[in-house]
């Protein structure tokens, strides 16, 4: 490896970092929106639920539960928006780990090119 190819490799790193900085921006802001969204049909399932509203879950009905299993039922019937806000956790997630990953990368490269260039 020449001094040339590390200090390119340097930029295509920080060009990655760039590219990766706004794609988890929009990781960041899905996984708000999902996030906000299991939570208001959470409310709005305990809310049907107490107020009597029947619901079909897995072929069973519900209606007028207890009020101590309510919540366990709404997230239950909420399964899907739950899925969907723990998905967009992890690809949130994967994408710092990647992130983090080419920044030590960076550090790498930038190692071997203040070793190459001092010599």
């Amino acid at each position: 490896m020449d001094v040339i190819n590390i200090a390119n490799a340097i930029e295509k790193k920080i060009t990655d970092l760039e590219v990766g900085r706004q794609e988890l921006n929009k990781r960041a802001k899905a996984w708000a929106n999902a996030l906000a969204e299991y939570r208001h049909v959470i409310a709005t399932t305990v809310i049907k639920l107490k107020n009597g509203v029947a619901f079909n879950l897995d072929g069973e009905i519900i209606q007028s539960p207890v009020n101590s299993i309510i919540e366990s039922i709404a997230r239950g019937i909420c399964w899907k928006e739950k899925l969907a806000e723990t998905e967009a956790e992890a690809l949130y997630r994967v994408a710092l780990k990647g992130m983090d990953a080419l920044m030590a990368e960076l550090n790498g490269l930038q190692s071997i090119y203040r070793h190459l260039s001092e010599k």
